[in-house]
């Protein structure tokens, strides 16, 4: 049988207190001899702490929450999804934490969402990719409980870890307008999302501002998978005019979009170039390799668990980041072609 907090207790002749507030570093002091007596004891009857115990005197479980984009079948096959969970994991273990995984979070029924993220389990809650719509978000903000989000939008309330967004879509759509490109289409992610929202208006924005020919048939509705990618790439291909570059809010959509033009007969880049938004796992691999603006998915989320445990031990304040781009120039674009202005 292990040992417990009462025997080393009744071996040292004190309170049990006494042994609970040496082994928990608080909250009261414990004289510096007598609390290495105490942890020498405990290592020699190879005691191991109860965590529900020790929760219940600190008050804090050193676990930290975390709510996907949804609860929908696949959502980790997404690379950014795998991506931010691999780092928060990577902080979690670095960090001394554990994380707890809300599968089954209801985000539209506050008061559901709420009394499961509130039922002390956990100190704080990390939220992936929350939707504008989130209700668990006021629900918590209200209560002050402590919280972060990564890729969510300005408007989200709490400290937010995201990309730049507007200087991302810059860099992707600056690198086609030098290679020549004009007729520049884009392919949005999930309409519900706030990075495609951003990324969207960013597109649009430059167009207007560079002169650029904007068609309504050149912004070709995603989902941020490779199927929308495809799909939207087949109506591109129907186009009496199409364009010679596309920029794709994600790279699974640009993967989706480059096996499209291949069956419509284009060459990817001599004939249609493409940017995408991320750089995942599988884009300096695909063919061809997937030029792309980098988000760094491991820094936001390794900074929002560091938030999350920083704001569930006190802290008053953790300013929002957005985070920097940048272009990684590979063999998806090429300089504007002849026979793509045909």
């Amino acid at each position: 049988m292990a040992a417990t907090i009462k025997d080393i207790a009744r071996q040292l002749n004190i309170s049990t207190s006494t042994v609970s507030y040496a082994l928990n570093d608080g909250p009261r002091n414990v004289p510096e001899g007598l609390k290495q007596r105490i942890l020498e004891l405990a290592k020699e009857l190879d005691y191991r702490p109860n965590r529900l115990a020790r929760s219940l005197v600190t008050r804090r479980s050193n676990t930290i929450g975390v709510v996907p984009p949804s609860t929908e079948a696949n959502v980790f096959l997404s690379p950014f999804v795998r991506l931010t969970w691999n780092a928060l994991v990577n902080e979690a273990e670095a960090l001394g934490q554990d994380l707890l995984l809300f599968t089954g979070h209801n985000r539209n029924d506050p008061a559901e969402s709420g009394a499961e993220l509130l039922d002390g389990r956990i100190d704080g809650v990390v939220f992936i990719a929350p939707l504008p719509d989130a209700s668990a978000i006021p629900f918590l903000a209200e209560r002050n409980f402590p919280f972060t989000t990564v890729a969510s939008g300005s408007a989200t309330a709490g400290v937010r870890f995201t990309c730049d967004n507007n200087g991302g879509v810059r860099q992707a759509m600056d690198h086609l307008v030098e290679m020549g490109h004009r007729r520049i289409a884009h392919i949005t992610g999930n309409p519900a999302s706030t990075d495609a929202q951003r990324r969207a208006e960013a597109y649009r924005e430059y167009v207007a501002q560079h002169g650029l020919e904007a068609r309504a048939d050149y912004v070709q509705q995603g989902l941020f998978t490779v199927e929308s990618g495809y799909n939207a790439g087949k109506r591109l291909l129907r186009l009496p005019t199409r364009p010679t570059a596309v920029f794709v809010a994600n790279d699974e959509m640009a993967y989706g979009l480059c096996q499209a033009l291949r069956e419509g007969g284009l060459d990817v880049p001599r004939e249609m170039s493409v940017v995408g938004f991320d750089d995942c796992d599988m884009s300096y691999t695909f063919n061809p390799p997937i030029t792309t603006v980098e988000q760094p998915v491991a820094e936001m989320a390794s900074a929002a668990l560091r938030g999350a445990v920083s704001l569930a031990a006190g802290a008053e304040y953790i300013a929002s980041i957005d985070f920097p781009t940048r272009l990684i120039v590979r063999g998806s674009t090429f300089p504007i072609q002849e026979v793509a202005l045909a």
